[in-house]
């Protein structure tokens, strides 16, 4: 039954349940549908509001109708792609790890599809101001990366206008039909797993971000902290030491030193990102303690330098692949937008001790 909201012409919300119907596969590409007297009935409209909403829905291009005949669900030709834009924040390259090679790979996946992409900096105002003018020659949008600061409201009632948009990134300020994610509280799971499953018990976590206001870092942690409580097992102890500083981030020391680290104190260190656990390996070296002989070291992002670090550390990855493969599907047209999420993966190395 269609229910009536204030601001909303009643063939409107019959159109959008018609469309949805639609796209849910209940009418399928080329299918014949039902009488009006039919249709009417189900929605609960009169037949007038009715024909409404069949209308738009024949300019729209979802129906058509023969001569004489009822209406014809369309097949939505799929987007034809010359050109996408990377919205982020600087240089993609220069960009932190996992962003660097998202974008790479999404731009090998274009370049397959003989599609090129063109990247905008949303930190750079000249840029932004172009995008904004030039946004109707493009064929879709990839949404990166944003700043700390709310987007300015030229360019997200541009992003709101746009049909054919795939964000990598979960705002609120941020009104995008499509949203391709990494699972991050599954990434903490999958930490919190690994350090019980290797016999770890008192484990300090570290958030420390300068960036540590975003969604996903807190995820990292309620995942992690949610698995290790839920464990069973009554030895579990831990402590969440969070902090936004540069000098924190910089320089661990004076948290460590906070928590009391010590090989009695604590047995094992999660970091919600590779870059402030090798800051914590080093930091640790300097304080006299080994990883992992006296302290194991688990994280997420699996970026280049943890993987070559002494010892390489135990991270869960990015589906980096897995995440463009989606956007590009959207954005070709080839699946229905909505969310998608992704589950990481983990990437077991020696900054943990050999399972008991």
């Amino acid at each position: 039954m269609i229910s009536s909201e204030p601001f909303h012409p009643k063939y409107r919300l019959v159109q959008q349940q018609l469309l949805n119907d639609i796209k849910e596969g209940r009418f399928r590409d080329h299918a014949c549908l039902p009488s009006e007297i039919v249709l009417a009935t189900h929605y609960q409209v009169s037949r007038s509001t009715l024909r409404q909403a069949l209308q738009s829905l024949r300019s729209d291009g979802w129906l058509r109708t023969r001569q004489g005949s009822r209406s014809f669900v369309c097949k939505r030709p799929q987007p034809v792609l010359r050109r996408l834009v990377w919205l982020g924040i600087g240089n993609p390259m220069d960009m932190n790890p996992v962003l660097a090679a998202t974008y790479t790979a999404f731009v090998q996946l274009a370049e397959e599809h003989h599609v090129h992409v063109g990247y905008w900096m949303l930190d750079n105002p000249n840029q932004e101001n172009w995008f904004i003018r030039t946004v109707r020659n493009i064929d879709g949008v990839l949404l990166a990366a944003v700043g700390r600061e709310p987007l300015s409201d030229a360019l997200n009632s541009k992003l709101q206008a746009i049909s054919n948009c795939v964000t990598l990134v979960e705002r609120s300020d941020l009104n995008v039909g499509a949203i391709v994610r990494s699972d991050d509280y599954a990434a903490g799971e999958l930490a919190g797993e690994a350090l019980l499953r290797h016999g770890y018990r008192k484990i300090l976590i570290l958030a420390v971000s300068p960036g540590l206001n975003i969604n996903p870092f807190y995820l990292r942690v309620e995942g992690c902290v949610n698995r290790l409580l839920t464990s069973g097992l009554p030895e579990v102890r831990l402590q969440i030491l969070a902090s936004d500083r540069d000098a924190d981030f910089a320089d661990p020391r004076p948290l460590l030193e906070q928590a009391g680290i010590s090989r009695n104190a604590w047995d094992a260190v999660f970091c919600i990102t590779d870059h402030y656990a090798l800051c914590c390996l080093e930091a640790l070296r300097k304080m006299g303690l080994r990883v992992p002989d006296d302290l194991g070291l688990i994280s997420v992002d699996n970026i280049d330098a943890g993987i070559q670090s002494d010892p390489p550390l135990t991270s869960v990855a990015h589906d980096s692949s897995g995440m463009v493969a989606a956007a590009f599907e959207i954005l070709s047209g080839r699946r229905q937008p909505g969310t998608v999420s992704l589950t990481p993966i983990l990437h077991e190395r020696s900054s943990l001790r050999q399972q008991t």
